[in-house]
């Protein structure tokens, strides 16, 4: 098999036999020419020129963090969902866990 990147400029290599370009990470298209997002921004936002603008609730650079709307925690998509609390709080119940209070 020929590979040459003739067809895929810097941003992958083409297949002269198969007609194909193997995009490089961060790139995608036919011609590999487009900034791709990683993961899609796992669908918690829009992607534009290989950057994620992250919905509400949602950030860091791909989107994969979920900020719970009681600010005590995290879900991480990328870790299937994986419920990160703050230290000191319960993730069954989002409420706070510890001593009781003083009297």
């Amino acid at each position: 098999i020929n590979t040459t990147t003739s067809n895929s400029g810097s941003s992958g290599s083409s297949n002269s036999v198969y007609s194909f370009c193997s995009c490089f990470p961060g790139w995608g298209g036919n011609d590999c020419s487009a900034h791709v997002c990683y993961h899609d921004c796992w669908n918690s936002g829009n992607c534009q020129n290989g950057i994620c603008s992250c919905y509400t609730n949602f950030k860091d650079f791909d989107c994969h963090i979920f900020e719970l709307p009681s600010g005590h925690g995290v879900i991480d998509i990328a870790l299937m969902g994986t419920v990160i609390c703050d230290n000191g709080w319960n993730p069954g119940t989002n409420i706070l866990v510890g001593p009781p209070p003083f009297k």
